[in-house]
């Protein structure tokens, strides 16, 4: 095997292993490899399989983060124009009703988000990652 053919293989076998989560089998099957140079290699490059896992980890949570953070402001600003419709009508008009359920509905969806993400439930849901990290990391 050529030396820049092994070491694409390899780097296959570090992305396969740490942020697909694939088993020494099935990236063997996959890069064509022996099965004891995947278990070789799970070894040899476990450091940066580790680092890679960490690094794929730590971006699912700051993308998560800011979704959340994104979505909440989102409302807020939603339910800011809702509201600022609402004092500026006359409750006289007809669609001020349907104004008022989704000022309503939009208040929902806040209270949800608010419960749904609060600091309990976001470390919550962390600490679930990193517990399915560190299972996957002994593998």
């Amino acid at each position: 095997m050529k030396s820049h053919e092994s070491q694409e293989k390899q780097e296959q076998f570090v992305e396969y292993r740490a942020v697909v989560g694939m088993s020494l089998e099935g990236i063997s099957k996959e890069i064509g490899i022996s099965k004891s140079t995947a278990i070789a290699w799970d070894k040899q490059f476990k450091e940066d399989i580790h680092k890679l896992k960490k690094s794929h980890f730590d971006l699912i949570i700051e993308t998560y983060d800011l979704s959340i953070f994104d979505r909440a402001n989102a409302l807020k600003e939603l339910s800011d124009r809702i509201n600022k419709e609402i004092q500026e009508r006359d409750l006289k008009e007809i669609a001020t009703d349907k104004l008022i359920t989704l000022l309503l509905d939009t208040g929902k969806r806040i209270d949800v988000l608010i419960d749904r993400y609060s600091p309990q439930t976001i470390e919550q849901f962390i600490q679930s990652i990193e517990l399915n990290y560190k299972k996957t990391e002994s593998i």
